[in-house]
């Protein structure tokens, strides 16, 4: 089941935006509220949003913390085949230190326009906590995936993301030109490594940023050098 895990982190991390399920009363009888949200997933599997305290789902999650956050991959041409994954939840507020600083590093990295809105008062992270995971791969692949087989370890490599981005960017340009072409399938526009991960990597062509998974879950330095060289020799 863990491959189904990986596969399942990997649509987390193509996709950038979700819909956000909260417990909602009214007129005495508990609906489920649906609403959209941009979000980050972080290396442990939380996934990151930034809401209003003023929205209707944040007074929900402040009621009943219980949510579920379903994404789907809208890129794909035939939606009834297209991966979806539907992840219940313990909503919890982000704390400003530690692994909460982390959380907003990464949030604002992928969206920096939503500086302004944190900086507002009535604006908070919050964490989704996943307790289980209903993940449909494709058409009659269908699986449940538990809190502990979804959740990952935090790599201690990632405390050396920075410096590996910079070298790819400084020193494997052509990797990355490789990775665009024949990838992603565009052939022209500025290319950075943007992001990586355990699970891939996120390419920035011009203003749109794009997920690469790799083949497995990387836990050291080495792996993640390790696929980006079997990534492009499979290329050639």
């Amino acid at each position: 089941m863990l491959e189904k895990s990986f596969a399942c982190r990997n649509l987390l991390h193509k996709m950038d935006t979700g819909v956000l399920s909260t417990q909602m009363d009214h007129e005495g009888e508990t609906f489920p509220y649906g609403s959209i949200c941009p979000y980050v997933l972080m290396p442990n599997g939380d996934i990151i949003i930034l809401i209003s305290e003023i929205a209707t789902h944040t007074k929900n999650i402040h009621l009943n913390p219980k949510v579920s956050f379903t994404v789907f991959d809208y890129h794909k041409g035939n939606k009834q085949t297209a991966a979806r994954c539907s992840v219940m939840a313990i909503a919890e507020i982000v704390k400003k230190e530690g692994e909460g600083a982390r959380a907003v590093e990464l949030y604002t990295h992928f969206f920096p326009e939503s500086k302004r809105y944190f900086e507002t008062h009535d604006f908070s992270f919050f964490k989704l906590c996943a307790e289980k995971i209903r993940f449909i791969e494709g058409f009659g692949k269908i699986n449940w995936i538990s809190k502990d087989e979804y959740q990952s370890v935090h790599p201690i490599w990632l405390e050396s993301k920075v410096k590996i981005i910079e070298h790819m960017n400084s020193d494997h340009f052509d990797a990355l030109v490789k990775y665009r072409n024949e990838i992603l399938e565009i052939l022209e526009g500025d290319v950075t490594l943007f992001d990586v991960c355990s699970d891939g990597f996120h390419l920035k062509v011009e203003n749109e940023i794009h997920y690469i998974p790799f083949s497995k879950f990387c836990l050291d330095e080495k792996s993640v050098r390790d696929e980006f060289i079997w990534l492009l020799r499979s290329l050639n």
